[in-house]
């Protein structure tokens, strides 16, 4: 199981990103109120995104069997295509927004965006790692 996060390079920069952005998203949820750039941690987070989903697509090609098909469309591939649209779009407004709150609910939207992603393809990869 531990090859899932740390078999190969791949896995390791995957699994050392998220970890970055767990940390990243703590450090701007404790800091004050008065202090926080939503925007531009809005941009960092769906740049950080989409790294993510990128390396997502390398670990799958490096593995035996790809935890997402993409062959034909199921029900995982299309929730991981529309929360990607979803992010690319919340990340296209972000850089255009200039109001701090409406910037701080696109922020934790794009975090709640990764999360539910990453459960996603965590949960089709140790499925397919027991069976």
């Amino acid at each position: 199981m531990i090859n899932l996060y740390f078999g190969n390079v791949p896995n390791i920069l995957s699994t050392i990103l998220f970890l970055g952005f767990a940390v990243f998203f703590i450090w701007i949820m404790k800091r004050p109120d008065d202090g926080k750039k939503y925007k531009k941690a809005a941009i960092i987070t769906v740049l950080t995104g989409t790294a993510m989903s990128a390396l997502s697509g390398i670990k799958d090609s490096a593995a035996d069997t790809m935890a997402v098909s993409f062959e034909q469309m199921n029900l995982p591939l299309a929730i991981l295509c529309a929360l990607g649209i979803a992010a690319v779009l919340l990340g296209i407004s972000s850089a255009f927004c200039r109001k701090e709150k409406v910037n701080r609910v696109i922020f934790l939207s794009l975090s709640s965006i990764i999360l539910i992603k990453t459960v996603v393809v965590e949960v089709l990869r140790i499925k397919e790692y027991l069976m």
